[in-house]
């Protein structure tokens, strides 16, 4: 059952983390890969190179984004995180790595 957090919904995928007490912090979005076009993420030489993502989780203060959008970010802006064998990638809007979102 989705709950809501100021005008946000939550969605199953909130939830999840939430079982794993976990909050994004005030300027991280947490999401699931689309798409994974650099690979292992070792992007140490690409500045091109952008992956797709599923937004799962938003901090306090990200401003413009909703749990569920489809976001477009440049591959060396992203931290991959591993809890309990899923995957999460984690971006920082102060990075300037998200390059934009899709319409709904």
């Amino acid at each position: 059952m989705a709950t809501k957090r100021g005008d946000r919904k939550y969605s199953y995928h909130m939830e999840t983390l939430n079982n794993l007490n976990i909050t994004p912090h005030r300027d991280k979005i947490w999401m699931e890969l689309i798409t994974m076009n650099a690979g292992g993420l070792d992007v140490s030489g690409y500045n091109l190179v952008s992956e797709k993502g599923r937004i799962v989780a938003i901090g306090e203060g990200v401003v413009g984004f909703d749990i569920e959008d489809i976001v477009y970010v440049k591959a060396w802006g992203i931290d991959h995180v591993q809890i309990d064998g899923k995957d999460y990638y984690v971006v920082d809007i102060s990075s300037k790595a998200i390059l934009g979102k899709e319409k709904r």
